[in-house]
């Protein structure tokens, strides 16, 4: 610091998509280049470890963690740099660690950071950094076990750059499992009332429900009621701030559960 005021810098590293010991090398020289010139907070790019144009090799494993050993690379070659270098890392780790926290090789497990806040004025270094984000898991194995490797990890990233960690963790409603014999059932009443071409399959969803919580004193299933009209112009998900639901369709929901009931109380 010089006349009270601390010399940052923004590098800009020369980055080579997915290869991620080339750009930790990169990254590491700059930090060293910015020192020379009395840097004392230096930032980095947005995903200047993997490249920000990686698409769908961010699913792969072998990115996120090539991404996660190049992030030490940097820590251990930097450790005597007297200035704060800002990487990101624990928002590249923490989404690393989806592929390590499952149950089964083939089950999903999504980790998403969504929100990075820091400080109220632009011209005053931040003392603190908070980063929200969700999970989405399928087993209640993987529901467990995640958070305490999400936990260990902040924790770990923070000690190694002489930094606090307040890890906060707050477990909302599991997903629903549809019960294969109460499914099987639904179908067969749907079917015989509205038509095979009435019933669509679709894939797992992965956000959390509160109805779950009901199925932990017995079984249970979803059925997804159609609402959407494109003669009319519903074509929105949920979710969407236009979204709107057909009116039309509340008399097959309607229709469908009273022949569900008396299928059920075997009323002919």
């Amino acid at each position: 610091m010089k006349n009270g005021y601390t010399k940052t810098a923004a590098a800009t590293p020369y980055i080579t998509v997915a290869d991620c010991n080339a750009n930790g090398s990169e990254i590491i020289r700059l930090i060293h280049e910015m020192e020379k010139e009395h840097v004392k907070v230096m930032t980095f790019p947005e995903l200047c470890i993997t490249g920000y144009t990686c698409q769908d090799l961010f699913l792969q494993r072998r990115l996120l963690d090539s991404a996660w050993e190049t992030l030490l690379k940097i820590t251990k070659e930097t450790a005597d740099v007297d200035a704060l270098v800002f990487v990101g890392a624990v928002g590249i780790a923490v989404r690393a660690i989806a592929p390590h926290c499952r149950s089964k090789a083939v089950e999903p497990a999504v980790v998403s950071v969504c929100m990075i806040h820091a400080g109220e004025a632009y011209n005053i270094i931040p003392g603190e950094v908070a980063i929200t984000g969700s999970t989405r898991t399928f087993s209640k194995e993987t529901r467990e076990r995640l958070p305490k490797l999400m936990e260990e990890l902040a924790r770990g990233i923070c000690a190694a750059h002489g930094a606090d960690c307040d890890f906060k963790f707050t477990l909302g409603y599991a997903s629903v499992m549809n019960d294969k014999a109460l499914t099987a059932s639904s179908r067969k009443v749907i079917e015989e009332h509205f038509g095979e071409s009435a019933v669509l399959e679709i894939d797992p969803l992965m956000p959390g429900e509160d109805f779950s919580a009901l199925q932990e004193n017995c079984p249970g299933f979803f059925v997804e009621l159609g609402a959407r009209s494109e003669e009319k112009g519903i074509t929105f998900p949920h979710h969407n701030c236009r979204y709107l639901m057909d009116e039309d369709a509340l008399k097959y929901g309607v229709e469908y559960l009273y022949q569900l009931v008396r299928s059920r109380l075997s009323i002919s």
